[in-house]
């Protein structure tokens, strides 16, 4: 068992427990990125162990990819309720969607990892970070300590930053194979 998955099991698990105190309800939705977390990596951890299906491995992280960009377009869709952006999120979704066709179509098989969809949702979900966070540091007096959206914004420009750079590095390999 690798600690990937022993931190998002145990990630799990913490958000499960508290999860009965979730405010907003939508916040839910964070479990289950979670649960899908745990279930694709136990997956690909599995799948390396079958010589046949080692190749799948990127079929399993492309599908997984997608369903987490919709649920997080989705919980950015509920946070920016009363804002201009809010009107942006769906196109944005179909966006997303119409690269991963196309990036699909291009490659001709779901085997190569979509990295300019991903980097582009990394970009998308920054952005959508940033706009809520400057948003809320604009008002007179809000309450950060209390504010369970600031934390999941700011956990997002970290994690999908992270996230970013190292689908860059793997989509220029090129670049880096040169020495």
């Amino acid at each position: 068992m690798n600690f990937s998955l022993i931190f998002s099991s145990i990630a799990l698990v913490s958000g499960i427990v508290f999860l009965r105190y979730a405010k907003p309800r939508y916040l839910i939705w964070l479990v289950v990125i979670l649960a899908l977390t745990v279930a694709t990596e136990g997956l690909v951890e599995n799948i390396h162990k079958i010589p046949s299906l080692t190749r799948r491995v990127n079929v399993v992280y492309n599908i997984f990819s997608l369903v987490n960009a919709y649920i997080l377009f989705f919980i950015f869709h509920k946070i920016l309720i009363k804002n201009k952006i809010k009107k942006y999120i769906i196109p944005l979704c179909i966006l997303i969607q119409l690269c991963a066709c196309s990036e699909i179509g291009l490659n001709n098989s779901w085997n190569i990892l979509i990295t300019f969809t991903l980097r582009l949702f990394c970009i998308i979900i920054i952005f959508l970070s940033l706009w809520y966070l400057f948003v809320t540091l604009d008002y007179e007096y809000h309450n950060l300590y209390t504010d369970p959206l600031f934390y999941i914004s700011a956990a997002c420009i970290l994690y999908h930053g992270i996230f970013f750079v190292n689908l860059t590095t793997i989509a220029e390999i090129k670049y880096w194979k040169t020495a």
